[in-house]
């Protein structure tokens, strides 16, 4: 695009210089013509070949400058064109690359759901990994032997199933905390349909005892729904039999 420009301004620069030499010699040939004097040669009468010339060369100029604005507006035109051109495939290509990067985001999100339904679930912790670790090292509470709900990773570190889904989920890395394996190895050769794939956000309580509790609530909160619904039914059918009652005596 400078290119073009540069070229342009060189143009009209060298069109503009000689144009004003024309025009230079046309004033001095009018003098001659005027004073009899003709000019280039010391001769007193005037050559009407010369007035033919400059008619000519008249023309010549007009035309000249017909042909550099029409080429002018043709070359404006052309740059609008290209920039209007370069435009459209910037945004072509930004579209493609917003697309691509939400494609790769998906996927990725999906991997790591895909990981804990299948590579990394939750066990109970037991006795028999007790000697793999007793701390999670990410909340940095203790381990309770048959109420605890763990993820032993296949690189033998034991964490708080929720605390390791969150730690993955919710940050970029997908390495273990304690010796940066990369679980993502785990799907190496795994052929993924990821339309089966589902994402569940929500995070399991670490104690199992509190799951027990959560069950009772919800059942009492079910009992308590269940006579309130009992005791307006009880309600209206009596206000109908009162009614019936008062309808017959009228």
């Amino acid at each position: 695009m400078r290119k073009i420009f540069l070229i342009i301004f060189f143009i009209i620069i060298f069109i503009n210089k000689s144009y004003e030499n024309t025009k230079i010699q046309r004033q001095l040939e009018t003098t001659a013509h005027n004073t009899g004097y003709n000019y280039g040669n010391h001769n007193t009468n005037y050559d009407s070949s010369s007035s033919c010339t400059s008619q000519k060369c008249k023309k010549t100029w007009k035309i000249l400058e017909i042909c550099l604005f029409l080429f002018l507006i043709f070359i404006f035109i052309l740059i609008i064109i290209c920039h209007i051109i370069n435009r459209i495939r910037n945004l072509r290509i930004s579209t493609q690359q917003n697309l691509t990067m939400n494609e790769n985001n998906n996927i990725y999100l999906l991997k790591k759901h895909y990981l804990f339904q299948n590579d990394l679930k939750w066990i109970i912790y037991k006795n028999d990994i007790k000697n793999y670790g007793d701390e999670c090292t990410i909340c940095l509470e203790n381990f309770i032997i048959n109420k605890i709900r763990v993820c032993f990773t296949p690189c033998h570190h034991i964490f708080h199933f929720s605390c390791l889904k969150k730690y993955i989920l919710k940050s970029n890395d997908t390495h273990c905390p304690n010796c940066k394996f990369d679980f993502f190895n785990l799907l190496e050769g795994k052929k993924i349909d990821y339309d089966l794939v589902q994402i569940d956000d929500s995070l399991p309580n670490n104690n199992i005892d509190d799951d027990i509790k959560e069950e009772k609530n919800k059942k009492k909160n079910e009992n308590i729904i269940l006579r309130i619904n009992v005791n307006q039914f009880r309600n209206n059918y009596n206000s109908d039999e009162i009614e019936t009652n008062n309808i017959n005596e009228i």
